[in-house]
């Protein structure tokens, strides 16, 4: 056969005609960068103990490639290694195996559920993106961080396992698997990346444990089904976009030691019915509840200072807002089109009203004190019902 072979590394393969299993000669330590990439007839490789390590692209590409039997001693599987192989139906990974490089697997759509030895301690980024025949897929406790998109677009995949051990879920790593309806996250976990489970249509629950300290910005944006979730004790902060558009989503709690909301951290939750903010929350920023058209009521804490752009615009079944002595800034269009809304008491703290706030509240009636309507003047009241007080 067609083999280019220095000191034990098949440098290069040349695929011949007719040609389509093959099988790597014993002398052969490693599988070079590309060896075997775009060869397109290849449908079965062999792969014998004495291979540790298959490089970057070793098998991009082989697009009739259905089968791979990798023997034991194989400890890293390099950068896109199979990528592409979209015939690929059935891989055994060994016992020996530590590494799953970046984008090893990805868009090998016909790969069906394989098994992660207890050996494996990094599965890289993207490795599987684009697997749609997964459904079950198990993640050992040796695994310290699921990689950035490792399981992206998984649109088959319908149980996730994670092993206690594990201790980050990275960013986007089950971004967009449409069909995955629950996940349990071990108490071995601390973070949980950006985007690491958006646009998941189909999860409906999801428990996380109280060793969560971060929970990532769009974290589970876009999961339209989650109808309740328990945000830990230890998360200081809620980043932005984190629960936008859960539209089945009806109430949260939020624990005490959250300072802050982020941007758009609950925009667009039309099914959110109760809010409970702790008083610890000292800032609420722009968009972070607006669209939310089922919120009827909303108790703001003492410790919050101000209110952000639009924070809490298009609430349209809201009809009861306090605003506590502490707040200083209510921002642009913070309340707009909020058409149910009846009453709102501004406190005497109050010293930046923005464009807009109050616009679009045809049934508001606001209660100014005297030094707040002189400091802030009329026009931030134009098309509202207000009364100044002393």
């Amino acid at each position: 056969m067609g083999f280019e072979i220095k000191d034990g590394v098949l440098v290069w393969y040349k695929e011949e005609e007719g040609v389509t299993e093959v099988t790597i000669p014993e002398s052969v330590t490693a599988i070079g960068e590309g060896a075997f990439s775009n060869c397109t007839d290849l449908s079965s490789v062999n792969i014998p103990d004495s291979v540790t390590k298959i490089g970057d692209r070793a098998f991009s590409c082989c697009k009739s490639l259905k089968s791979v039997a990798i023997s034991e001693g194989v400890k890293t599987i390099g950068l896109a290694a199979f990528f592409g192989c979209e015939n690929l139906t059935n891989i055994t990974f060994p016992e020996s195996l530590a590494a799953i490089g970046e984008l090893a697997f990805g868009e090998c759509i016909n790969l069906e559920d394989v098994t992660m030895p207890k050996s494996v301690t990094q599965i890289g980024d993207s490795a599987f993106i684009g697997c749609n025949s997964f459904k079950r897929v198990t993640i050992p406790k040796s695994v310290g961080e699921i990689g950035c998109g490792a399981f992206a677009r998984c649109t088959g995949l319908e149980t996730v396992i994670i092993s206690k051990g594990v201790a980050a879920v990275g960013a986007r790593a089950f971004i967009n698997c449409l069909v995955l309806e629950s996940i349990t996250i071990p108490d071995s976990v601390s973070d949980i990346g950006c985007g690491a489970f958006a646009s998941c249509r189909r999860l409906k629950s999801i428990t996380i444990p109280d060793s969560v300290t971060s929970i990532g910005g769009e974290a589970f944006s876009g999961c339209t089904a989650l109808s309740s979730v328990n945000i830990p004790s230890g998360v200081t902060q809620i980043n932005d976009s984190v629960f936008e558009n859960c539209t089945s989503l009806k109430t949260v709690t939020i624990p005490k030691g959250v300072k802050t909301i982020g941007y758009s951290a609950f925009c667009g939750c039309t099914g959110l019915t109760t809010v409970n903010l702790p008083d610890s929350v000292t800032k609420i920023y722009d968009q972070a509840f607006e669209l939310c058209t089922d919120l009827r009521s909303l108790v703001i804490p003492e410790s919050v200072t101000s209110i952000g752009d639009s924070a809490f615009s298009v609430c349209t079944s809201l009809t009861s807002v306090n605003i506590p002595e502490g707040v200083t800034s209510i921002e642009y269009c913070a309340f707009a089109g909020c058409t149910r809304l009846k009453s709102i008491v501004l406190p005497d703290t109050v010293t930046h009203i923005g464009e807009g706030a109050f616009s679009g509240c045809p049934n508001l009636e606001i209660t100014v004190p005297k030094q707040v309507f002189e400091l802030v003047g009329e026009k931030e009241f134009e098309g509202c019902k207000y009364r100044v007080i002393p």
